[in-house]
């Protein structure tokens, strides 16, 4: 199996706990909404931390850097995990969950950019700028609408 074929397989089954935890989160009462909320966020900044990491083992082990910091991917790292821990998992005021889970998918965009600008200059191969952005996608699309969901309950 080649590396891109693993790493293709690997992402998409990782979107699994993304659609499962907003598909808990639509199950029609409050006990579920909070699992779902309880999964999708979890899940998500622990994504957002391997995401970082696996930019900065990038950069560690690449011959062209091109200038790219490492402190730019721990920060966001970083932002992922105070996102998901101020008041545990549990919804006390839904605005703020709300604005977690838009928050936690900034720091899936802000990935993003900085894979792709890793791309543009050749510290990773050009098909994995396409993958990430359907990965991306995949996981900010899931936590918008748990985040929606918050919002309509």
């Amino acid at each position: 199996m080649t590396r891109q074929r693993e790493l293709s397989l690997l992402g998409y089954a990782g979107l699994i706990p993304f659609v499962a935890g907003t598909a808990i989160a639509f199950v029609d009462d409050g006990a579920h909404l909070d699992a779902g909320l309880t999964v999708i966020m979890f899940y998500g900044g622990i994504i957002a931390s391997y995401m970082a990491g696996m930019g900065a083992g990038a950069l560690v082990v690449s011959e062209k850097p091109a200038g790219r910091p490492l402190l730019p991917g721990m920060l966001a790292a970083l932002v992922a995990w105070i996102v998901i821990m101020p008041s545990g998992f549990h919804r006390t005021d839904d605005l703020w969950t709300a604005a977690r889970l838009f928050a936690l998918a900034a720091v899936f965009l802000f990935l993003l950019t900085i894979d792709l600008k890793a791309v543009r200059s050749g510290g990773f191969p050009d098909w994995y700028g396409a993958l990430r952005i359907w990965l991306s996608f995949g996981a900010c699309l899931a936590l918008a609408v748990v985040a929606v969901r918050v919002l309509t309950a």
